[in-house]
């Protein structure tokens, strides 16, 4: 359970106040620091700080904290090897804290984990806590809510892991949950209850329609069935990537459980064929193109939605370490993405890449004979033509978009619409609406 098995100590030794006898009410701001014994059975000791009324922003009151001497009793709150490096106070309350150094034991940073959570979610902007160990560390997230508050003894506890949008709404991103252990039936139930719990916080977390409720769920033959109330469509905005995002956090949440393989939703105990783009009508298998990478690049694509034959956003990670220049990689993605639900791609399948540069402020990208020669109708062509426009021209630095097939300027991609030849900029009639 990796990192797990630190915080259930925690919870149960610390926290419990098993043997430490009876402490006052505080009465001010509470700095929280890990025992010099972490199995000594004794609470957090602490320093307590009176800031009056007000209490004072995250600039000072974050340097402070990790400067200040522990109490008797005590250590210093972050792994000796760590020093701070930076924040992030983030829509919906998640402040994610950067550290810098050498590798610590789990036992430290989890340790440090439960006192800074202890600590900084006595902020009322503060709801979680994203801790970045140094290097490639894996980021540990936790709030106040896992920190089990009474004294339950020693029943077992196990991690639960579920998805939720980036603060941009274009990924998902993977957060662990600590819980008392709970029956394989009541597992999936517990998830969905977590994710609509986030949307009717309305802080910007979850991205579920606030107002909806789950009506029942039921897993069979590694089919989970998820019936929630008319909320879910009648409150979701008309944008496939917030449909999207909604969906899949439910599908990649509860997949994460053995034995469930697929998502079937339904409203109002009817079946839910369509959605925005999305098709429902189909068992929903786990999407891991939603995902961020830990580092590269944030870039989008522009194939186009069925329905209206406008093009429509879809974000794709670029890895970072590639000799390809990004204008390249970005054109790659676009002419690899073969479509999902009611989004297609309006470009050949055999077409090839012969080579992407910039001149000055203009992206050239020159292709092969395919790009022209496999299309059969014009309309098909415009949507290419537009497609590859649209997505090489996302990138900030690109202003204009020159195509060339090879390596020669056509004076027109169709006897019929020779324009074709000199769209070099996007337009706002291109896009469906709210995806621009």
């Amino acid at each position: 359970m990796k990192r797990v098995i630190p915080i259930i100590l925690l919870i149960s030794l610390l926290l419990c106040g098993c043997g430490g006898g009876a402490t006052e009410t505080p009465k001010g701001f509470l700095f929280y620091f890990p025992p010099e014994d972490p199995y000594a059975g004794t609470n957090f000791p602490h320093v307590e700080a009176d800031f009056g009324e007000e209490i004072p922003t995250m600039d000072k009151l974050i340097p402070m904290y990790f400067s200040k001497n522990p109490p008797k009793g005590a250590k210093s709150v972050l792994p000796g090897a760590w020093s701070f490096s930076g924040y992030e106070l983030q829509t919906g309350g998640l402040l994610v804290l950067h550290f810098s150094g050498g590798k610590a034991a789990a036992l430290e940073e989890s340790l440090a984990l439960a006192c800074i959570t202890q600590t900084f979610s006595q902020v009322a902007d503060v709801r979680r806590i994203k801790l970045c160990p140094p290097g490639n560390g894996e980021p540990m997230i936790l709030s106040v809510n896992d920190l089990l508050l009474e004294d339950n003894g020693m029943f077992p506890s196990e991690e639960l892991v579920l998805y939720f949008p980036d603060d941009q709404m274009r990924y998902l991103q993977r957060e662990t949950r600590l819980v008392d252990s709970l029956t394989e039936e009541d597992k999936p139930q517990y998830i969905l209850n977590c994710l609509l719990e986030e949307a009717g916080a309305g802080k910007g977390h979850g991205c579920i329609p606030a107002g909806t409720k789950l009506l029942e769920t039921r897993v069979e033959n590694g089919v989970c069935t998820v019936d929630l109330s008319t909320e879910f469509v009648k409150n979701m905005p008309d944008k496939f990537q917030t449909a999207r995002l909604a969906v899949y956090s439910i599908v990649n949440s509860l997949t994460e459980l053995e034995g469930i393989r697929t998502v079937d939703i339904k409203v109002a105990h009817s079946s839910l064929e369509q959605l925005d783009l999305l098709d429902l009508s189909k068992g929903l298998q786990r999407d891991e193109t939603l995902f961020a990478g830990s580092n590269g690049y944030d870039g989008s694509i522009y194939p186009y939605a069925v329905d209206s034959e406008l093009l429509v956003e879809v974000p794709v990670w670029l890895p970072g370490n590639s000799e390809i220049p990004v204008e390249e990689q970005l054109a790659r993605a676009l002419l690899d993405y073969r479509g999902e639900h009611m989004v297609r791609q309006s470009i050949p399948e055999d077409t090839s890449i012969l080579y992407v540069r910039m001149a000055e402020d203009t992206c050239v990208v020159d292709l092969s004979a395919a790009f022209t020669d496999r299309i059969m109708d014009d309309r098909s062509q415009m949507l290419a033509v537009r497609s590859l426009i649209a997505t090489l021209s996302s990138l900030p630095h690109v202003e204009a978009v020159e195509i060339l097939v090879e390596g020669n300027r056509p004076q027109y991609y169709r006897d019929y619409h020779d324009t074709l030849g000199d769209l070099r900029t996007v337009s706002e009639d291109w896009f469906r609406d709210g995806e621009r």
